[in-house]
């Protein structure tokens, strides 16, 4: 066994002996989170057991709606499959029970330890388990590789800041890696960084990021059409800055005031990348003069000001199809960057900074189709804006083609269908 990775098992091992007893009592002192802490310790309920033939892990929120279209695939092609669909956040818990629930269980993802790891795996009784993305437990895929289940990555991801990471990992990822039934890579850059790592080069395929899909899945456009009306935005020029991050507010109220000096009928909607940093945004704005709303309620109350704070969850992907313009947020700072497709999906013109690196094959296509344009600080952001705000000629011309290219990338999750099924009848 690598070094690397039998040190992680035995730090593990022992961490599971000294957690042993504090454990036994969360679980007993929970209360209402009793069952959430039992089964993150791999205590799950009688009737799941030896019911997860095909198991899927989706970390959190984007991941679980990813899910969706291939748990509804994997019903439709094969309606007796015995489905499980884990998460790892309560936000992707409660998102899987209202998306999910009909078509599998739901349950939390054990932590990577031997002892939750080992319950889990002897409860349930997988025959092959799918993991999405990044979500590489070296425990987890260790013992399941032990105990003879098949294991496969969809959409597998690795980013340019945990390229670096892995690069030190890899000793120890190579001998897990190397045993996976199937490898969907998100991109050729992602194939070539997961082949680094000691992916199987027969067993892996460049599938195509499956989020295209999820769009497709999770759009409604009467749900956009009421957003709007609550938001009192139709007919108006709007602006959407999308998930953005701490670390490019003054960027984007300093855009925003120039914003609404050239376009004064001008909406602008700020959302957080993370609800707990909507009060930080707020004081902001407060310090800076300005006037908002808060989404939250504008159910109750018209709209007030030119500025709106969405802190609700889930709305966002919705909202775009009001924006007249939209930035992809974490991208002004090297923060990896947010999915430009989702802007792009309703024929929204896209902008986003030079640090795309999360999304940077979208990115690139977006910009060579025409949908989308990079910018620089807070003055090449306000320049932007006002110019389509102006250019309504321009900007049907870059959602026209921010929709057609963001349709041209869908396709991942049959394929990615096909690589499970393959793998279910041995023929991966």
């Amino acid at each position: 066994m690598n070094p690397l990775l039998w040190l992680y098992l035995v730090g593990t091992a022992l961490a599971d002996g000294f957690l042993a007893a504090p454990s036994w009592l969360l679980i007993r002192l929970a209360g209402a989170r009793r069952e959430e802490y039992a089964q993150r310790l791999g205590h799950y309920p009688d009737r799941l057991a030896g019911r997860g033939r095909v198991w899927i892990q989706a970390v959190s929120v984007g991941e679980v709606r990813l899910a969706r279209g291939l748990l509804a695939g994997l019903k439709r092609a094969r309606p007796e499959l015995e489905l499980i669909l884990s998460t790892s956040t309560r936000a992707g818990y409660r998102e899987a029970i209202k998306g999910n629930g009909r078509l599998a269980e739901v349950i939390y993802f054990p932590l990577d330890s031997p002892l939750p790891v080992r319950r889990a795996l002897k409860s349930l009784r997988p025959e092959l388990v799918i993991l999405i993305e990044t979500e590489l437990w070296p425990t987890f895929l260790y013992l399941a590789f032990c105990r003879g289940v098949k294991v496969g990555l969809i959409n597998g991801r690795i980013s340019d800041r945990t390229a670096l990471a892995y690069r030190y990992l890899a000793p120890g990822f190579r001998p897990l890696l190397n045993r996976l039934a199937l490898v969907g890579a998100a991109g050729a850059k992602d194939a070539a960084r997961l082949l680094r790592l000691g992916a199987p080069p027969a067993r892996l395929v460049v599938t195509g990021n499956a989020k295209v899909d999820s769009l497709l899945d999770q759009a409604d456009r009467s749900v956009a059409e009421t957003l709007a009306c609550q938001l009192d935005l139709q007919d108006r020029p709007v602006f959407v800055a999308g998930s953005i991050r701490s670390a490019e507010i003054e960027a984007l109220i300093e855009a925003g005031q120039q914003i609404r000096r050239a376009v004064p009928e001008a909406v602008l909607i700020l959302a957080p990348r993370h609800l707990n940093r909507v009060g930080r945004l707020a004081r902001r704005l407060d310090r800076a003069g300005i006037d908002f709303d808060y989404r939250s309620r504008l159910e109750q109350q018209p709209r007030r000001s030119q500025v709106v704070i969405l802190d609700t969850m889930g709305e966002l992907f919705h909202l775009y199809c009001s924006a007249s313009v939209a930035l992809a947020g974490g991208s002004l700072t090297p923060l990896g960057g947010q999915n430009p497709l989702e802007p792009a999906f309703w024929g929204v013109p896209v902008l986003f900074g030079h640090h795309m690196d999360d999304f940077n094959e979208a990115a690139q296509a977006l910009l060579a189709a025409g949908g989308a344009r990079q910018v620089s600080g807070a003055a090449g952001l306000a320049e932007q804006v006002i110019e389509l705000l102006g250019r309504p000629e321009d900007r049907a011309r870059m959602g026209q083609a921010a929709s057609l290219t963001c349709r041209r990338l869908a396709g991942s999750v049959d394929r990615s269908i096909e690589l499970i099924l393959s793998a279910l009848d041995g023929k991966g």
